[in-house]
């Protein structure tokens, strides 16, 4: 009978077996709060600035007529939305990530901002382009798993390269622009910006 009735410190040690499983469960089910793209994967919620940002969606770049994948990004949202113009109207806090699947070049970079915001520029284009010239100053040698964040503000851009943090760009229009880099009406891709519109 004194191996059935188990007590003490061998009830304790049964019982610490179960709040490990009930622990474990728990880290699996906190892990599912993310989600995945091409074997990327991002969390659901981020903090920038102070300010708690949800994962509004994950879209892919793709380069060429080959659509040779380029880098995930992801949008984070105060306020999650599918309507582009209402995003870019909005004067809340945006952050995109960026996580690379490929090498890519600091020049092929700069020249695809150049491309980018010319095709989704309308007005006030010839004085932006100092500031657009910083942007691309901040531009690095980009290696597979590297990544690169814009944290753009009411009155400006941050953007973190290779986990170093750039000056700020101080500019309420560049930090409009740029977000019309990936939702304006001339998108590099349709899948990256209906990605990260949470479309797909």
């Amino acid at each position: 009978m004194k191996n059935v009735q188990i007590k003490g410190s061998k009830a304790l040690g049964v019982s610490g077996s179960c709040v490990l499983a009930i622990l474990a469960i728990l880290a699996t089910i906190g892990s599912v709060g993310a989600k995945e793209l091409n074997g990327v994967t991002m969390p659901d919620t981020m903090s920038v600035a102070g300010k708690s940002l949800t994962l509004n969606g994950l879209g892919m770049r793709l380069a060429t007529f080959l659509k040779v994948k380029v880098y995930v990004g992801g949008l984070y949202l105060e306020t999650p939305s599918k309507n582009a113009e209402e995003i870019l109207a909005s004067p809340q806090l945006k952050h995109v990530e960026m996580k690379f699947l490929r090498d890519v070049a600091a020049s092929k970079m700069s020249g695809a901002w150049n491309e980018s915001l010319e095709k989704n520029c309308k007005t006030g284009c010839d004085a932006l382009k100092p500031l657009v010239e910083k942007l691309n100053a901040t531009m690095a040698d980009m290696k597979e798993g590297d990544t690169m964040s814009f944290s753009i503000l009411p009155d400006g851009v941050e953007a973190t390269v290779k986990g170093q943090k750039k000056d700020k760009i101080v500019s309420a229009e560049l930090s409009k622009l740029l977000l019309t880099t990936w939702l304006g009406p001339n998108p590099p891709n349709d899948e990256i910006k209906d990605g990260m519109l949470g479309k797909k």
